[in-house]
């Protein structure tokens, strides 16, 4: 018997063992072909954040200068508050606050004595406009009442008797919004030793909107006319 041939199981055992060929290089085309896939994976997401990037850095640097540069805005003060802008084409008050200050206002340019007569004046022109405050000037200097003020050395004063009525609102042409009040009025002197009698009026006012930068209270009397109220 020959010693050299392999018996059936080491032949079997030979071939189980032994690699394909085909196989293997079909197995190694399989791995290239997942690390090229990866590959062409890898690559376009760097392709795409790349261009992410590059889109995302104008807006980065327009965000940036931004911060860096805010756009400014201006706020009129007074006595140390923010006064709220609002354009003088709009109302901004309400019908009553308006009507109130021209009450307010016919109160104080009314109450007048010999004495101090120039300062009460004088420190009523923050709440006129150039024109108004020439218009209440001129009605109050040329009337008799004011003339018994300084030559009788009496005291003026004002009563609105009934809450004022608004006859009119809104723009005229491109000026500023304007509200058109009437009044009735009592005017009294008072003197030491003598009163005159009182005498009713009808005063109408006209409010208009006003800068807050220049007027605080952005509104102001653009005119007082006064009638007799017969």
């Amino acid at each position: 018997m020959d010693k050299n041939k392999a018996s059936p199981v080491e032949a079997s055992s030979t071939n189980e063992t032994t690699p394909n060929p085909f196989l293997a290089a079909l197995e190694l085309q399989q791995k290239n072909q997942l690390n090229a896939g990866f590959a062409r994976r890898s690559l376009s997401v760097a392709l795409v954040a790349s261009a992410l990037c590059l889109l995302q850095m104008p807006l980065t640097g327009w965000l940036a200068w931004q911060v860096a540069h805010p756009p400014v805005k201006y706020f009129a003060t007074y006595n140390g508050s923010i006064l709220r802008q609002v354009p003088t084409s709009e109302p901004a008050y309400r019908d009553d606050d308006v009507v109130a200050f021209g009450d307010k206002l016919i109160r104080d340019a009314f109450q007048l004595d010999f004495r101090n007569y120039r300062t009460q004046i004088s420190s009523l022109q923050q709440k006129f406009s150039e024109a108004g405050f020439a218009s209440y000037y001129t009605a109050l200097t040329s009337s008799n009442l004011f003339t018994a003020v300084k030559d009788q050395k009496m005291l003026m004063s004002a009563n609105v008797t009934r809450k004022g009525v608004i006859q009119r609102r809104g723009r005229l042409g491109d000026g500023p919004y304007i509200w058109e009040i009437q009044y009735p009025v009592t005017l009294s002197l008072d003197g030491q030793n003598r009163s005159l009698p009182a005498q009713n009026f009808i005063f109408t006012v006209r409010v208009q909107r006003a800068d807050v930068s220049q007027k605080p209270e952005g509104i102001e009397v653009s005119s007082i006319v006064t009638r007799d109220a017969r």
